[in-house]
């Protein structure tokens, strides 16, 4: 669906703030009940209801899939966690080194520590990150073809509970390669030691100027690699991060379409709607033009710098896109998640570190978890290739009998943590609104990249599979992110 909003994160930001009630002390006992998103109380509940003494300490919405709509038809729980979950799980961004220290930034001014002083983010006092700085758990339920997600602090009776460690991600939602060492680092640094891209030199202080951009142009296997240089518990691009970002967005803006318009206004109830806008995906033709000809051939465009003034916020910004004479050539909407900005779709590819796909007979393909990301006795359990090994099944899709896109309307809710479609035939407006490409063969390995490119448009979201590559695919637009955790992250149901 197509962004027509034209309102900016700091528009949005007084909007929001002016119109919120006073904050409930956590574990207040607010509601137990569902509500539709007026308010209105629903008095038969679609799902598992928390046992007495459980405690409220839970937020959730549920989702009719009989329905063509991507937005939610009630919610229920502690409101005040679904209306500043940030304040709740911790999230935003924070600075991270090698050895997983973590110093939380200035909600509104990443230049700053929360706890104060001047936050260096150049990488001499770590990497640009975003993530969660609590643990807590995923809960899922279906029940007939009501789909319910929300998130907890205890596991809850009657879901499926998924355990969900401290983690973090590239804030600029791609990561970049220190050429001195082969390291994948989330810095902030236009240095000829940080060239994105393709590492062409050639473009240095040109229009087209690789530094400070994303990495490119290097297979998922070598990514994760270079990942793994900074220590243990460092990967790229990773499909549990992936998988948990999606799921808290759906339930804090109560919508399963990223890309619906972003709308800076509260409902009735305090809590976030719409979605975040089409972001940069809708890129014009100086993108794909060579170089002679004022174009990019497809390198990263957008630097890793871009929105970092706007702090932990929700919303959209703009980009401009200039040519050598540095005139405007398209003016690009960018996006941002408590400040991971553009990482639910645009600007490149992601090529994950810790995902596979299986071809079928059938056409189908399933999907493949690694089981450990960390080091085991000091080896690591798994590498991106033609092989399952260190991974465990997750969900199947469906059969493709011709290799193409279709719309996502359903992912998988089973016993692994994952966002994977499970049935399609939607289109860019209803249900998941995101795209899945299988390429419709009966045998082999294929990768998983998600995210986008500048120019796929209303396939985008953090739903969307392109599952046609083989495993040692590289391209100047696809790119990782940098992704850790420091203790072992589990996929499948909580214990």
């Amino acid at each position: 669906m197509a962004n027509t909003g034209t309102v900016t994160i700091q528009e949005a930001l007084k909007t929001v703030q002016s119109g919120l009630p006073a904050q409930d002390a956590p574990g207040s006992d607010q509601t137990v009940m569902l509500h539709d998103p007026t308010g209105a109380p629903i008095a038969k509940s679609p799902v598992v209801q928390t046992p007495e003494g459980e405690g409220q300490m839970y937020f959730e919405r549920t989702w009719n899939l009989t329905t063509s709509t991507s937005v939610a038809a009630a919610w229920g729980g502690n409101l005040a966690l679904g209306q500043r979950p940030e304040d709740y799980l911790g999230l935003g961004c924070y600075l991270v080194t090698n050895d997983h220290k973590r110093e939380k930034l200035m909600p509104g001014d990443h230049y700053h520590l929360a706890k104060g002083g001047v936050a260096k983010l150049d990488g001499s006092m770590g990497h640009y990150q975003f993530g969660w700085g609590k643990p807590f758990y995923l809960n899922l339920l279906m029940q007939g073809d009501m789909m319910t997600l929300g998130f907890s602090f205890k596991k809850r009776a009657g879901y499926k509970n998924f355990y969900v460690p401290v983690a973090t991600d590239s804030a600029a939602g791609w990561a970049t390669i220190e050429r001195s060492t082969g390291r994948l680092v989330s810095y902030i640094n236009e240095g000829a030691d940080y060239r994105g891209g393709n590492n062409t030199s050639a473009y240095d202080g040109k229009y087209n100027s690789l530094l400070g951009r994303p990495a490119s142009n290097m297979t998922t296997n070598a990514f994760l690699n270079a990942a793994r240089l900074n220590g243990d518990g460092w990967l790229g691009s990773c499909g549990r991060f992936c998988a948990v970002e999606a799921i808290l967005f759906y339930i804090i803006f109560g919508n399963l379409n990223a890309q619906a318009d972003f709308n800076p206004n509260r409902d009735v109830n305090g809590l976030r709607q719409g979605g975040l806008g089409t972001g940069p995906t809708n890129a014009g033709a100086w993108w794909s033009k060579a170089v002679d000809e004022g174009g990019f051939v497809y390198l990263p465009v957008i630097p890793m710098s871009a929105g970092i003034e706007l702090g932990d916020a929700c919303g959209v910004f703009t980009y401009d896109v200039k040519d050598a004479d540095g005139n405007v050539l398209q003016t690009m909407q960018c996006t941002s998640f408590f400040g991971h900005k553009n990482a639910l779709g645009g600007i490149m590819y992601r090529m994950m570190t810790d995902e596979l796909l299986r071809n079928n007979s059938d056409g189908s393909q399933t999907h493949l978890i690694a089981e450990k990301i960390k080091k085991v006795n000091d080896a690591y359990t798994y590498s991106i290739g033609d092989s399952a090994a260190g991974f465990i099944e997750g969900a199947t899709g469906p059969t493709y009998t011709v290799a193409n896109w279709n719309y996502v309307t359903r992912i998988a809710i089973g016993s692994v943590l994952e966002i994977f479609p499970t049935a399609v035939g939607g289109d860019s407006a209803t249900r998941f609104a995101d795209g899945y490409y299988n390429p419709a063969v009966t045998s082999g390995f294929r990768l998983v990249l998600r995210s986008c490119t500048l120019i796929d448009g209303g396939l985008c979201g953090p739903a969307l599979v392109l599952g046609n590559l083989g495993v040692g695919y590289a391209y100047v637009s696809y790119g990782s992110s940098l992704c850790e955790v420091d203790e072992e992250w589990p996929v499948d149901e909580a214990a």
